[in-house]
């Protein structure tokens, strides 16, 4: 069985149709502003937002403070009332796209394809600050998907175990630390690294970029994805710093799969099976508004197959991949609605050489490493309390240097609105033109170029 995903199938038509759900123990990207904690404090979704996901400064710490008031730190009382701790959303869409490919890709060429539908669905069942110090986040999502049953058939699509925590918190207004074990998100952010006002996310902060690193094509995985681990926190004023150590993950089909414990878990006598993941994480806010200076160091390790047929299945021939990734976020401060958010990010893969003759991997890592950078630049305009723009520029290459000049380089360019009603209702709009360029290290393969077209309307309702 795929240890990512457990298949619930039943029979009940008299053509015996599998009807299947597939499970993924995968945590999700992104967060959004839930209206529990309106209710509970009776606020307006604005006190925490500007807009709608992105939080102000008043939203920042209320969440590093357990979703409670920092003032109730070591004094807050439960709620008597379980809608003050559950929350639902539903996501539809409205979508229009066209690719279009070079004459050495001809193939990739699409006409404009509209469609409408049901995106995605999650629930919330346990979110919230119980009592002084406590609180927790869980999160589970429904997005339709291609979920084969065991024996063909139909399907419904998969259910994501999101984000799952428990949070301590000790201290007062001025100074307090926290402590979270669970399924998270690695980074909490603020201003630009924080969530899209859009509905796409910076290339930089996207984990299934593929590329070459020698023969392999693996995924180059980007911190904050979520994994199960341990985290410490210290906040003082406008100054926060945690740290983190993570259990890792493994590659699941080229997407990465975090390793929460049984069947879940990297593969047995893979040679990053007992490696962690360690994280740091530091920002300080300028702006009562979202602006900041942040910056992240993540130091992990990824396990891939090995490229050989024969050592495919095999956990110890693996090819580990020792990364790094640091990266700098800056939001400036609010004028008149304006402001300017940037980001960049920078790592190192090991690269990997096919070399059937050494044991025990039948490969040999490198001594030299692979590097990857991406940035963006991104002005946004609040014209009200419901109404924000804004357009951003990214670019990312996987592999930098002389020796991997086109290797899978992307760069995209985006214009979104965001209209958030402040009652649950949100919608999104985005044009985005995304171009791919790639070349293989065979020069006589030539350069492969993707132009990727959208326009994507998002409704979100969330109670």
């Amino acid at each position: 069985m795929n240890t990512s995903k457990k298949h619930l199938w039943m029979v009940g038509h008299p053509l015996f149709l599998a009807i299947v759900i597939g499970v993924s123990l995968l945590p999700t990207t992104r967060s959004y502003g839930i209206p529990a904690f309106a209710r509970r404090y009776q606020f307006d979704c604005t006190m925490c937002h500007e807009p709608v996901p992105r939080l102000n400064e008043f939203g920042y710490k209320f969440r590093a403070a357990g979703f409670r008031l920092p003032s109730e730190i070591g004094k807050g009382e439960p709620s008597g009332d379980y809608s003050n701790y559950i929350a639902a959303r539903v996501v539809f869409t409205g979508s229009e796209a066209s690719a279009k490919g070079s004459s050495n890709n001809s193939n990739a060429d699409q006409s404009g394809q509209s469609n409408i539908g049901f995106s995605s669905a999650s629930i919330y069942p346990l979110v919230g600050a119980f009592g002084p110090n406590i609180s927790a986040w869980s999160e589970f999502g429904y997005k339709p998907a291609a979920v084969s049953g065991p024996s063909g058939g139909a399907y419904l699509g998969t259910i994501n175990i999101g984000n799952a925590w428990m949070r301590l918190t000790y201290g007062d207004t001025s100074s307090f630390w926290s402590f979270r074990i669970g399924l998270m998100s690695a980074i909490e952010g603020y201003g630009a690294s924080d969530a899209s006002i859009g509905i796409s996310s910076p290339l930089l902060k996207n984990a299934g970029n593929t590329f070459i690193a020698g023969k392999i094509t693996k995924a180059l995985y980007t911190p904050g994805t979520g994994e199960t681990g341990v985290e410490a926190g210290w906040n003082m004023d406008r100054l926060s710093i945690h740290a983190g150590i993570f259990n890792g993950g493994y590659d699941n089909n080229g997407s990465f799969q975090a390793a929460i414990g049984g069947n879940a878990n990297k593969p047995n006598n893979s040679p990053s099976y007992n490696s962690k993941d360690l994280m740091l994480f530091a920002n300080y806010i300028l702006d009562e508004h979202g602006g900041s200076i942040a910056a992240y160091a993540f130091d992990g390790s990824l396990d891939y197959p090995n490229p050989v047929a024969s050592l495919a299945g095999n956990a110890m021939a693996m090819f580990p991949d020792n990364y790094m990734r640091y990266g700098i976020y800056a939001t400036s401060p609010t004028f008149s609605g304006f402001k300017l958010l940037a980001g960049l990010s920078m790592g190192k893969d090991k690269e990997w050489n096919e070399d059937t003759t050494i044991l025990p991997y039948k490969g040999q890592i490198a001594d030299s490493t692979s590097s990857s950078m991406g940035w963006f630049v991104e002005p946004d305009f609040r014209l009200d309390k419901n109404w924000s723009f804004g357009a951003r520029y990214d670019y990312f290459d996987p592999m930098t240097g002389a020796n991997y000049s086109n290797v899978n380089v992307i760069s995209a360019m985006s214009v979104f609105f965001n209209y958030c009603m402040n009652n649950g209702l949100t919608f999104y709009g985005e044009l985005l033109d995304k171009t791919t360029l790639g070349k293989t290290y065979s020069s006589s393969v030539g350069v492969l170029k993707l132009d990727n077209y959208s326009f994507v309307l998002n409704t979100f309702f969330v109670w």
